[in-house]
C-alpha cells in the first residue's frame, strides 16, 4: 500500500493548538488565585477605543483665524440687524451675504480637511451646506447690487 499522503497544514494547527493550550494554563494560574488578569485584554481594550475614537481635525492658523473674525462679523451684523437696524434692507442683505459665507467656509473644511468621510449624514450635512451656501450668497449679493444699481 505504498505512500501515505501527509496533511501539510498540521504543523501550523499543532502549534496553534500548543500555543493555545499554554495560555488556557496561565490563565488557569491566575484564576485559581482569584485574579481578574487576562493577558492582551488591555491591548484589545486600548485598540478598540482608538478605533471607536473619532479624530480631531487639527485646521492650520490662517483657516483657524478667518473662521474667527468669520463668525465675529456674522454674530455682529446679526446683533445689529435684530436690534438696530431692524427695517434696514442693507443690513439684511449682508447679514444674508455673510451667513452664506459661513456656511461656505464650514463646507469647505469639511470637504477638504476631514479625514474619515462616511455615512449618509456626513453627506447629508455637507450637501445642506453647500446649497445654503449658495442661496443665502446669491440673495445678500443679489440685494446689494439691487441696491447699488
Amino acid at each position: 500500500m505504498g505512500k501515505k499522503y501527509t496533511n501539510h497544514y498540521t504543523g501550523t494547527e499543532e502549534t496553534y493548538t500548543r500555543r493555545k493550550e499554554k495560555m488556557a494554563q496561565k490563565n488557569q494560574h491566575a484564576k485559581k488565585n482569584g485574579s481578574n488578569y487576562h493577558p492582551g485584554a488591555e491591548l484589545a481594550k486600548a485598540a478598540a477605543e482608538k478605533i471607536n475614537k473619532q479624530e480631531r481635525v487639527q485646521l492650520p492658523f490662517w483657516l483657524k483665524t478667518i473662521l474667527i473674525i468669520l463668525f465675529t462679523a456674522l454674530l455682529v451684523t446679526l446683533v445689529l440687524r435684530l436690534t438696530s437696524f431692524k427695517d434696514s434692507m442693507t443690513m439684511s442683505y449682508i447679514s444674508s451675504l455673510m451667513l452664506g459665507v459661513a456656511c461656505g467656509a464650514l463646507f469647505y473644511i469639511r470637504k477638504y480637511y476631514h479625514k474619515e468621510k462616511k455615512g449618509a449624514s456626513y453627506g447629508i450635512i455637507t450637501l445642506i451646506l453647500a446649497v445654503v451656501c449658495v442661496v443665502y450668497t446669491a440673495m445678500g449679493l443679489l440685494g446689494l447690487f439691487g441696491i447699488l444699481g
